[in-house]
């Protein structure tokens, strides 16, 4: 292949490149609730929130496109507060499964995960072989461990997770 053929193969690829960016801007800005100059906050990469003026510029719809852009400080410390305890949780949970990860393929292997019912307004502990329910808190191996992180953890969820449902 010649340089001038590599170069145009090279021009093809950017161009399929900078169609899906600007594909992806469009769409956001169509789904944008902020306008230029708006102020909005981040979870920074430490954990710490900052303020931003919206500018329109790239780096600004990449923060809304990732779901880092907040409207007021309260939701971007609920957020970062969500986070951390999901951190804590899974940690909790990986350190109780051990090395155990659920096999999806093994229709005889229960998997138990935690949901809640708002008509009873309690915890519940299902268990399942073969569906995932995409459950944020994952699986656990043993029921009684399931049981554990509600009593370590039931507060937690439910301001944290569950603030849309009545408790």
């Amino acid at each position: 292949m010649s340089i001038v053929e590599e170069i145009k193969q090279q021009i093809s690829e950017l161009q399929k490149m900078l169609a899906i960016e600007e594909n992806k801007l469009t769409d956001s800005k169509n789904k944008c609730p902020f306008k230029y100059g708006d102020e909005y906050f981040v979870i920074d990469y430490d954990g710490k929130i900052r303020e931003f003026r919206w500018e329109n510029m790239p780096p600004d719809y990449d923060t809304f496109i990732f779901k880092n852009a907040f409207k007021y400080e309260e939701n971007a410390q609920h957020e970062r507060k969500k986070r951390m305890f999901l951190i804590e949780f899974h940690n909790f949970r990986d350190e109780v499964n051990g090395d155990w990860e659920p096999n999806w393929f093994n229709g005889r292997e229960v998997k138990y995960f935690i949901s809640y019912n708002p008509k009873i307004k309690s915890f519940l502990i299902e268990e399942t072989v073969g569906a995932t329910d995409f459950t944020s808190l994952g699986y656990f191996k043993k029921e009684e461990d399931c049981l554990k992180a509600i009593d370590m953890f039931g507060e937690e969820i439910k301001c944290l997770l569950a603030k849309e449902l009545p408790f």
